[in-house]
């Protein structure tokens, strides 16, 4: 139960830096105008204040200094993927002591491992994320459709897994 609650710290512990980074992005990638139009397709879920704080942070953020604003988001990133290698660190001591495995690995050894995991990880995500997206927005033609179609869900164009095995 220790071995989960310290899996669960690191988790939450790397939300606070992994939410900078992602407004610290939002803020290098947005000019000040788009922040109205992409606020007002969900502002009637939020109320009027939390709108307005919303609205006045986002402008703000999307028309400050870029060096500073990149240099937030290194640093944001590089903190977010400290703590979250803890997390996969736990995860992974959380589960030699399921299996009644003794550590044998090194600190340094032991932390790059964990940080290669959280890495690893982090770029599927965001991988995914840019598929599952970029297959929303983007009007592939052609034989392009079929690429985005089959990396989003290869179930649809028409491959399955037991095709080609006997009845």
């Amino acid at each position: 139960m220790l071995m989960a609650a310290g899996v669960a710290f690191y988790a939450f512990l790397s939300l606070v830096p992994s939410l900078v980074a992602a407004m610290l992005l939002y803020g290098l990638v947005t000019e000040p105008q788009q922040v109205q139009q992409q606020l007002s397709a969900f502002s009637g879920a939020l109320p009027a204040s939390a709108r307005d704080l919303l609205d006045e942070q986002l402008t703000s953020l999307a028309g400050a200094n870029d060096k500073g604003l990149g240099i937030g988001l290194v640093g944001s990133v590089l903190l977010s993927l400290w703590s979250a290698s803890g997390g996969t660190g736990n995860l992974v001591t959380a589960v030699n002591t399921a299996y009644d495995e003794t550590q044998t690995r090194g600190f340094v050894k032991r932390t790059a491992i964990a940080l290669g995991l959280t890495v690893g990880a982090s770029l599927v995500f965001v991988v995914t994320l840019a598929l599952r997206c970029g297959s929303r927005s983007r009007r592939c033609a052609g034989s392009s459709s079929w690429v985005w179609s089959a990396a989003r869900s290869p179930s649809s164009t028409g491959w399955r897994p037991t095709a080609g095995r006997p009845g």
